[in-house]
Protein backbone atom coordinates (compact mmCIF):
# COMPACT_ATOMS: atom_id res chain seq x y z
CA UNK A 1 0.00 0.00 0.00
CA UNK A 2 3.05 2.35 1.01
CA UNK A 3 4.44 1.37 -2.31
CA UNK A 4 1.34 2.93 -4.47
CA UNK A 5 1.17 5.75 -2.58
CA UNK A 6 4.84 6.43 -3.53
CA UNK A 7 4.60 5.99 -6.52
CA UNK A 8 1.73 7.91 -6.84
CA UNK A 9 3.65 10.99 -5.31
CA UNK A 10 6.27 10.73 -7.44
CA UNK A 11 4.24 10.70 -10.88
CA UNK A 12 2.31 13.84 -9.13
CA UNK A 13 6.08 15.42 -8.54
CA UNK A 14 6.97 14.40 -12.44
CA UNK A 15 3.73 15.57 -13.77
CA UNK A 16 4.48 18.93 -12.20
CA UNK A 17 7.71 19.05 -13.63
CA UNK A 18 6.83 18.60 -16.80
CA UNK A 19 4.21 21.36 -16.56
CA UNK A 20 6.93 24.02 -15.40
CA UNK A 21 9.28 22.60 -18.05
CA UNK A 22 6.17 23.66 -20.76
CA UNK A 23 6.02 26.84 -19.15
CA UNK A 24 9.56 27.62 -19.58
CA UNK A 25 9.80 26.71 -22.98
CA UNK A 26 6.71 29.01 -23.90
CA UNK A 27 8.01 31.78 -21.74
CA UNK A 28 11.69 31.70 -23.28
CA UNK A 29 10.21 31.47 -27.18
CA UNK A 30 7.84 34.28 -26.20
CA UNK A 31 10.59 36.65 -24.79
CA UNK A 32 12.13 36.42 -28.50
CA UNK A 33 10.20 35.42 -31.15
CA UNK A 34 8.32 39.19 -31.17
CA UNK A 35 11.07 40.95 -31.57
CA UNK A 36 13.05 39.15 -34.14
CA UNK A 37 11.51 40.23 -37.00
CA UNK A 38 12.12 43.78 -35.70
CA UNK A 39 15.53 42.72 -35.35
CA UNK A 40 16.29 41.40 -38.68
CA UNK A 41 14.23 44.62 -40.21
CA UNK A 42 16.57 46.60 -38.53
CA UNK A 43 20.17 44.85 -40.14
CA UNK A 44 18.34 45.15 -43.84
CA UNK A 45 16.43 42.22 -44.10
CA UNK A 46 13.02 43.20 -46.21
CA UNK A 47 9.66 42.23 -45.05
CA UNK A 48 10.43 38.93 -48.06
CA UNK A 49 13.64 37.93 -46.65
CA UNK A 50 12.13 38.04 -42.99
CA UNK A 51 9.15 35.52 -44.07
CA UNK A 52 11.66 33.39 -45.53
CA UNK A 53 13.98 33.11 -42.60
CA UNK A 54 10.90 32.48 -40.74
CA UNK A 55 9.16 30.08 -43.01
CA UNK A 56 13.45 27.86 -42.56
CA UNK A 57 11.45 26.65 -38.75
CA UNK A 58 8.55 25.48 -40.16
CA UNK A 59 9.48 23.72 -43.20
CA UNK A 60 12.11 21.73 -40.97
CA UNK A 61 9.96 20.99 -38.04
CA UNK A 62 7.59 18.62 -40.67
CA UNK A 63 10.54 16.47 -40.81
CA UNK A 64 12.17 16.63 -37.77
CA UNK A 65 9.32 16.02 -35.57
CA UNK A 66 8.24 12.50 -36.66
CA UNK A 67 12.16 11.57 -36.32
CA UNK A 68 12.60 13.19 -33.11
CA UNK A 69 9.96 11.53 -31.64
CA UNK A 70 10.69 7.96 -32.99
CA UNK A 71 14.08 8.44 -31.62
CA UNK A 72 12.93 9.47 -27.80
CA UNK A 73 10.70 6.13 -28.41
CA UNK A 74 13.73 4.49 -28.62
CA UNK A 75 15.96 5.52 -26.22
CA UNK A 76 13.94 7.02 -23.78
CA UNK A 77 11.73 10.37 -23.74
CA UNK A 78 13.51 11.88 -20.65
CA UNK A 79 17.26 11.50 -22.55
CA UNK A 80 15.93 13.60 -26.21
CA UNK A 81 14.28 16.12 -24.04
CA UNK A 82 17.53 17.01 -22.57
CA UNK A 83 19.45 17.19 -25.56
CA UNK A 84 16.92 19.03 -26.95
CA UNK A 85 16.33 21.80 -24.77
CA UNK A 86 20.39 21.91 -24.37
CA UNK A 87 20.87 22.23 -28.35
CA UNK A 88 17.68 24.94 -28.63
CA UNK A 89 18.75 27.17 -26.10
CA UNK A 90 22.69 27.57 -27.21
CA UNK A 91 21.29 27.67 -30.72
CA UNK A 92 18.97 31.14 -29.02
CA UNK A 93 21.70 32.63 -27.50
CA UNK A 94 24.04 32.81 -30.51
CA UNK A 95 21.36 34.48 -32.37
CA UNK A 96 21.92 36.90 -29.79
CA UNK A 97 25.92 37.14 -31.35
CA UNK A 98 24.67 37.58 -34.63
CA UNK A 99 24.59 40.83 -36.87
CA UNK A 100 23.42 38.97 -40.38
CA UNK A 101 20.81 37.29 -41.58
CA UNK A 102 22.59 34.85 -42.94
CA UNK A 103 23.95 33.91 -39.83
CA UNK A 104 20.46 33.76 -38.12
CA UNK A 105 19.29 31.19 -40.55
CA UNK A 106 21.93 29.18 -39.70
CA UNK A 107 21.08 29.49 -35.70
CA UNK A 108 17.36 28.98 -37.03
CA UNK A 109 17.89 25.50 -38.32
CA UNK A 110 18.85 23.39 -34.93
CA UNK A 111 15.72 25.09 -33.51
CA UNK A 112 13.98 23.35 -36.60
CA UNK A 113 15.14 20.18 -35.85
CA UNK A 114 15.76 19.88 -32.11
CA UNK A 115 12.88 22.59 -30.97
CA UNK A 116 10.41 19.36 -29.69
CA UNK A 117 9.98 20.42 -26.07
CA UNK A 118 6.20 20.66 -26.30
CA UNK A 119 5.91 17.21 -27.69
CA UNK A 120 8.18 15.44 -25.95
CA UNK A 121 7.00 16.58 -22.57
CA UNK A 122 3.78 15.51 -23.81
CA UNK A 123 4.42 11.94 -24.94
CA UNK A 124 6.30 11.34 -21.35
CA UNK A 125 3.19 12.79 -19.48
CA UNK A 126 1.29 10.19 -21.66
CA UNK A 127 3.25 7.57 -20.35
CA UNK A 128 2.99 8.38 -16.68
CA UNK A 129 -0.46 9.39 -16.50
CA UNK A 130 -3.18 6.85 -16.10
CA UNK A 131 -5.61 6.62 -19.03
CA UNK A 132 -8.46 8.28 -16.88
CA UNK A 133 -6.15 11.18 -15.83
CA UNK A 134 -5.12 11.88 -19.32
CA UNK A 135 -7.40 14.69 -20.69
CA UNK A 136 -7.33 16.35 -17.10
CA UNK A 137 -3.55 16.52 -17.44
CA UNK A 138 -3.16 17.59 -21.03
CA UNK A 139 -5.62 20.17 -20.38
CA UNK A 140 -3.79 21.82 -16.84
CA UNK A 141 -0.56 21.39 -19.32
CA UNK A 142 -1.83 23.41 -21.60
CA UNK A 143 -2.74 26.25 -19.51
CA UNK A 144 0.58 26.22 -17.26
CA UNK A 145 2.12 26.32 -20.61
CA UNK A 146 0.19 28.83 -22.49
CA UNK A 147 1.05 31.49 -19.35
CA UNK A 148 4.78 31.86 -20.70
CA UNK A 149 3.31 33.16 -23.32
CA UNK A 150 1.35 35.76 -21.42
CA UNK A 151 4.27 36.42 -19.67
CA UNK A 152 7.13 36.20 -22.25
CA UNK A 153 5.94 39.06 -24.38
CA UNK A 154 5.35 41.43 -21.96
CA UNK A 155 9.16 41.06 -20.16
CA UNK A 156 10.84 41.03 -23.53
CA UNK A 157 9.03 44.12 -24.92
CA UNK A 158 10.60 46.32 -21.60
CA UNK A 159 14.13 44.56 -22.39
CA UNK A 160 14.03 45.06 -26.34
CA UNK A 161 12.95 48.77 -26.79
CA UNK A 162 14.99 48.81 -29.49
CA UNK A 163 17.19 46.49 -32.08
CA UNK A 164 20.32 47.02 -30.07
CA UNK A 165 18.90 44.97 -26.91
CA UNK A 166 17.82 42.25 -28.86
CA UNK A 167 20.79 40.41 -27.63
CA UNK A 168 20.24 40.91 -23.78
CA UNK A 169 16.66 39.03 -24.95
CA UNK A 170 18.65 36.29 -26.47
CA UNK A 171 20.65 35.69 -23.45
CA UNK A 172 17.68 35.90 -21.06
CA UNK A 173 16.04 33.35 -23.17
CA UNK A 174 19.41 31.18 -23.40
CA UNK A 175 19.15 31.25 -19.38
CA UNK A 176 15.82 30.31 -19.80
CA UNK A 177 16.35 26.99 -21.34
CA UNK A 178 19.17 26.64 -19.17
CA UNK A 179 16.97 27.06 -16.43
CA UNK A 180 14.59 24.23 -18.18
CA UNK A 181 17.89 22.38 -19.12
CA UNK A 182 18.65 21.63 -15.14
CA UNK A 183 15.45 20.67 -14.36
CA UNK A 184 15.24 18.00 -16.44
CA UNK A 185 18.42 16.97 -15.46
CA UNK A 186 17.86 16.91 -11.48
CA UNK A 187 13.99 16.32 -11.45
CA UNK A 188 12.48 14.88 -14.44
CA UNK A 189 13.68 11.07 -14.46
CA UNK A 190 12.91 8.63 -16.98
CA UNK A 191 9.13 6.64 -16.84
CA UNK A 192 8.30 3.60 -16.73
CA UNK A 193 6.21 2.32 -19.43
CA UNK A 194 5.09 -0.57 -18.47
CA UNK A 195 3.39 0.33 -15.35
CA UNK A 196 1.34 2.24 -17.60
CA UNK A 197 -1.64 1.08 -19.82
CA UNK A 198 -1.23 2.80 -23.15
CA UNK A 199 -4.60 3.81 -24.45
CA UNK A 200 -5.28 2.70 -28.57
CA UNK A 201 -4.54 6.10 -29.39
CA UNK A 202 -1.91 6.82 -27.80
CA UNK A 203 0.05 4.01 -28.55
CA UNK A 204 -0.90 4.48 -32.21
CA UNK A 205 0.15 8.43 -31.54
CA UNK A 206 3.84 7.43 -30.31
CA UNK A 207 4.34 4.40 -32.59
CA UNK A 208 3.00 4.80 -36.19
CA UNK A 209 2.69 8.43 -36.61
CA UNK A 210 6.29 8.96 -35.54
CA UNK A 211 7.71 6.03 -37.26
CA UNK A 212 10.29 7.20 -40.12
CA UNK A 213 8.93 4.80 -42.61
CA UNK A 214 8.07 7.26 -45.15
CA UNK A 215 5.37 4.42 -46.83
CA UNK A 216 3.49 3.90 -43.47
CA UNK A 217 3.15 7.87 -42.92
CA UNK A 218 1.20 7.92 -46.54
CA UNK A 219 -0.93 5.23 -45.63
CA UNK A 220 -2.10 6.16 -42.70
CA UNK A 221 -2.49 9.98 -44.50
CA UNK A 222 -4.73 7.93 -46.90
CA UNK A 223 -6.92 6.31 -44.86
CA UNK A 224 -7.78 9.28 -42.81
CA UNK A 225 -8.13 11.22 -45.83
CA UNK A 226 -10.99 8.82 -47.61
CA UNK A 227 -13.13 9.60 -44.19
CA UNK A 228 -12.64 12.96 -44.26
CA UNK A 229 -11.11 14.97 -47.13
CA UNK A 230 -13.17 18.13 -46.66
CA UNK A 231 -11.95 18.79 -43.28
CA UNK A 232 -8.70 18.46 -44.06
CA UNK A 233 -8.69 20.67 -46.58
CA UNK A 234 -10.99 23.52 -44.35
CA UNK A 235 -8.54 23.19 -41.21
CA UNK A 236 -5.72 23.65 -43.93
CA UNK A 237 -6.99 26.77 -45.46
CA UNK A 238 -8.42 28.13 -41.69
CA UNK A 239 -5.10 27.62 -40.19
CA UNK A 240 -3.08 28.73 -43.13
CA UNK A 241 -5.55 31.83 -42.86
CA UNK A 242 -4.69 32.68 -38.89
CA UNK A 243 -0.82 32.24 -39.65
CA UNK A 244 -1.05 34.68 -42.89
CA UNK A 245 -2.11 37.40 -40.57
CA UNK A 246 -0.24 36.33 -37.25
CA UNK A 247 2.99 36.14 -39.25
CA UNK A 248 4.67 39.41 -38.96
CA UNK A 249 2.28 39.97 -36.91
CA UNK A 250 4.95 42.81 -34.65
CA UNK A 251 5.82 44.53 -38.02
CA UNK A 252 2.20 45.02 -39.06
CA UNK A 253 1.50 46.77 -35.67
CA UNK A 254 4.24 48.66 -36.06
CA UNK A 255 3.81 50.17 -39.97
CA UNK A 256 0.03 50.84 -39.32
CA UNK A 257 0.24 51.85 -35.75
CA UNK A 258 3.71 52.53 -34.94
CA UNK A 259 3.84 50.86 -31.57
CA UNK A 260 6.72 50.13 -29.70
CA UNK A 261 8.38 46.94 -28.41
CA UNK A 262 7.15 47.08 -25.01
CA UNK A 263 3.43 47.89 -26.46
CA UNK A 264 4.03 45.13 -28.99
CA UNK A 265 5.17 42.69 -25.59
CA UNK A 266 1.11 43.44 -24.23
CA UNK A 267 -0.51 43.01 -26.95
CA UNK A 268 0.87 39.74 -27.39
CA UNK A 269 -0.03 38.82 -24.00
CA UNK A 270 -3.05 40.13 -23.94
CA UNK A 271 -3.70 37.86 -27.19
CA UNK A 272 -2.64 35.33 -25.10
CA UNK A 273 -4.66 35.89 -22.36
CA UNK A 274 -8.32 35.89 -24.34
CA UNK A 275 -7.28 32.82 -25.92
CA UNK A 276 -6.36 30.71 -22.77
CA UNK A 277 -9.70 32.02 -20.94
CA UNK A 278 -11.58 31.14 -24.42
CA UNK A 279 -10.02 27.43 -24.29
CA UNK A 280 -11.68 27.06 -20.82
CA UNK A 281 -14.97 28.20 -21.85
CA UNK A 282 -15.05 26.64 -25.19
CA UNK A 283 -16.94 23.12 -23.48
CA UNK A 284 -20.13 25.39 -22.62
CA UNK A 285 -20.29 26.87 -26.16
CA UNK A 286 -20.23 23.86 -27.35
CA UNK A 287 -23.14 22.13 -24.93
CA UNK A 288 -25.08 25.40 -25.61
CA UNK A 289 -24.55 24.81 -29.45
CA UNK A 290 -25.38 20.67 -29.50
CA UNK A 291 -24.30 20.83 -33.11
CA UNK A 292 -20.98 21.17 -33.64
CA UNK A 293 -21.07 21.32 -37.98
CA UNK A 294 -22.87 24.44 -37.06
CA UNK A 295 -20.55 25.88 -34.50
CA UNK A 296 -17.65 25.53 -36.72
CA UNK A 297 -19.12 26.88 -39.75
CA UNK A 298 -20.46 30.24 -37.49
CA UNK A 299 -17.43 30.63 -35.80
CA UNK A 300 -15.48 30.18 -39.57
CA UNK A 301 -17.79 32.98 -40.53
CA UNK A 302 -16.78 34.93 -37.41
CA UNK A 303 -13.22 34.67 -37.60
CA UNK A 304 -13.63 35.91 -40.92
CA UNK A 305 -15.94 39.19 -40.41
CA UNK A 306 -13.34 39.64 -37.60
CA UNK A 307 -10.13 39.87 -39.71
CA UNK A 308 -12.39 42.26 -42.12
CA UNK A 309 -13.08 44.30 -39.04
CA UNK A 310 -9.57 44.32 -37.84
CA UNK A 311 -8.45 45.30 -41.74
CA UNK A 312 -10.53 48.22 -41.87
CA UNK A 313 -9.50 49.16 -37.93
CA UNK A 314 -8.84 53.17 -38.13
CA UNK A 315 -7.27 52.57 -34.69
CA UNK A 316 -5.30 50.09 -32.41
CA UNK A 317 -8.42 50.60 -30.26
CA UNK A 318 -10.73 49.22 -32.64
CA UNK A 319 -7.73 46.47 -33.54
CA UNK A 320 -7.66 45.27 -30.47
CA UNK A 321 -11.13 45.12 -29.72
CA UNK A 322 -11.99 43.26 -32.68
CA UNK A 323 -8.46 41.10 -32.18
CA UNK A 324 -10.35 39.74 -29.03
CA UNK A 325 -13.52 38.72 -31.01
CA UNK A 326 -11.01 36.50 -33.31
CA UNK A 327 -9.31 34.67 -30.81
CA UNK A 328 -12.71 33.52 -29.31
CA UNK A 329 -13.32 31.77 -32.58
CA UNK A 330 -10.42 30.60 -33.23
CA UNK A 331 -10.39 28.88 -29.93
CA UNK A 332 -13.61 27.53 -30.63
CA UNK A 333 -13.17 26.24 -34.34
CA UNK A 334 -10.26 24.88 -33.42
CA UNK A 335 -11.56 22.63 -31.22
CA UNK A 336 -14.79 21.95 -33.36
CA UNK A 337 -12.37 20.97 -35.97
CA UNK A 338 -11.03 17.87 -33.72
CA UNK A 339 -14.07 17.01 -32.47
CA UNK A 340 -15.58 16.33 -35.84
CA UNK A 341 -12.55 14.72 -37.00
CA UNK A 342 -12.84 11.93 -34.58
CA UNK A 343 -16.47 11.46 -35.08
CA UNK A 344 -15.55 10.76 -38.80
CA UNK A 345 -12.71 8.89 -38.30
CA UNK A 346 -13.26 7.12 -34.90
CA UNK A 347 -11.71 7.36 -31.49
CA UNK A 348 -9.04 4.57 -32.86
CA UNK A 349 -7.63 7.03 -35.25
CA UNK A 350 -7.19 10.11 -33.03
CA UNK A 351 -3.29 9.85 -32.99
CA UNK A 352 -2.75 10.11 -36.69
CA UNK A 353 -5.61 11.97 -36.99
CA UNK A 354 -3.42 14.53 -34.72
CA UNK A 355 0.18 13.65 -36.30
CA UNK A 356 -1.15 14.43 -39.56
CA UNK A 357 -2.60 17.57 -38.48
CA UNK A 358 0.73 18.91 -36.78
CA UNK A 359 2.50 17.66 -40.09
CA UNK A 360 0.15 19.77 -42.05
CA UNK A 361 0.07 22.99 -39.70
CA UNK A 362 3.92 22.79 -40.46
CA UNK A 363 3.46 23.29 -44.00
CA UNK A 364 1.59 26.02 -43.24
CA UNK A 365 4.06 27.38 -41.04
CA UNK A 366 6.29 27.39 -43.94
CA UNK A 367 4.15 29.22 -46.06
CA UNK A 368 2.35 31.42 -44.00
CA UNK A 369 5.64 33.33 -42.93
CA UNK A 370 7.50 33.74 -46.79
CA UNK A 371 4.06 34.38 -48.67
CA UNK A 372 3.09 36.99 -45.93
CA UNK A 373 6.28 38.92 -45.84
CA UNK A 374 6.31 39.11 -49.75
CA UNK A 375 2.71 40.51 -49.90
CA UNK A 376 3.65 42.90 -47.32
CA UNK A 377 6.20 44.42 -49.87
CA UNK A 378 3.43 45.39 -51.91
CA UNK A 379 0.93 46.99 -48.99
CA UNK A 380 0.53 46.28 -45.12
CA UNK A 381 -3.06 45.33 -45.79
CA UNK A 382 -2.13 42.46 -48.42
CA UNK A 383 -1.23 39.54 -45.64
CA UNK A 384 -4.88 40.71 -44.43
CA UNK A 385 -6.61 40.48 -47.81
CA UNK A 386 -5.27 36.71 -48.32
CA UNK A 387 -6.04 35.50 -44.48
CA UNK A 388 -9.22 36.90 -45.26
CA UNK A 389 -9.67 35.35 -48.96
CA UNK A 390 -8.96 31.97 -47.76
CA UNK A 391 -11.33 32.09 -44.86
CA UNK A 392 -13.80 32.79 -47.41
CA UNK A 393 -12.69 29.55 -48.92
CA UNK A 394 -12.57 27.71 -45.88
CA UNK A 395 -16.61 28.70 -45.23
CA UNK A 396 -17.42 27.93 -48.71
CA UNK A 397 -16.41 24.84 -48.51
CA UNK A 398 -18.63 24.08 -45.26
CA UNK A 399 -21.50 25.37 -47.37
CA UNK A 400 -20.66 23.05 -50.42
CA UNK A 401 -19.77 20.39 -48.43
CA UNK A 402 -22.05 20.03 -44.50
CA UNK A 403 -19.51 18.58 -42.05
CA UNK A 404 -22.40 16.54 -40.23
CA UNK A 405 -22.60 14.01 -42.65
CA UNK A 406 -20.28 11.14 -42.54
CA UNK A 407 -20.04 10.27 -39.01
CA UNK A 408 -18.61 7.22 -37.48
CA UNK A 409 -21.73 6.68 -35.12
CA UNK A 410 -20.48 3.86 -33.43
CA UNK A 411 -17.22 5.57 -32.81
CA UNK A 412 -18.75 8.65 -31.51
CA UNK A 413 -21.02 6.36 -28.87
CA UNK A 414 -17.67 4.36 -28.17
CA UNK A 415 -16.23 7.98 -27.08
CA UNK A 416 -18.40 9.05 -25.26
CA UNK A 417 -18.89 5.73 -23.11
CA UNK A 418 -15.54 6.26 -22.42
CA UNK A 419 -15.23 9.37 -21.17
CA UNK A 420 -19.17 8.23 -18.79
CA UNK A 421 -16.33 5.44 -18.10
CA UNK A 422 -13.43 7.99 -16.61
CA UNK A 423 -15.58 9.97 -15.03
Amino acid sequence: MASTSDNKTKMNKLQICLCIVGFLDFLGVAMLIPHLTKYMSSIGASPGVVGAVMSVYGFLQFFSGPMVGRFSDIFGHHRVLFWCILITGVSYGLMGITNSVTLIVLTRIPLGIFKQTQSLAKSQLADITPAHQRAEMFGRYNAISTAGFIIGPVLGGYIAEDSTRFGRVCFLTFLTFMVNLALVFFFVSSSPKEHVKRTASIEKFTTDDYSINIKGFFSAFKKIAKTQPDLFAIRFLLGLCMMMFRSNFTLLLEQRFETTPKINGWIISYGSLISTLSGMMVGHVVRYYNNLSRLFKHSSIGMTITLILMTLSPSLLYFMMFSTCLSVFNSVSRVCAVDIGIQRGGVSDTGSLLGLTTSVMSISRTVAPLVSGVAMEYSVYCPSIIAIFLGSCGIALQIVYPLNRNLNVDDEQEYTNEKKKDK
